[in-house]
């Protein structure tokens, strides 16, 4: 899977509209995701808190 698609698909999974995906690559490129799959939702997470914020 390419980190993409990854990133989309865990950005769906927490709740994202499919427009603030973008605007959370935007803000959160690939090389930011932990490792640790808590991590990386806690961060996916608190990406797309940002993303809504400042919409």
């Amino acid at each position: 899977m390419s980190g993409a698609l990854a990133f989309a698909a865990l950005a769906l999974a927490v709740g994202a509209e499919d427009d603030e995906v973008g605007a959370m690559w935007a803000r959160l490129g690939p090389t930011e995701i932990p490792r640790h799959p808590q991590d990386a939702i806690a961060q996916m997470r608190a990406t797309l808190r940002e993303v809504r914020g400042a919409t």
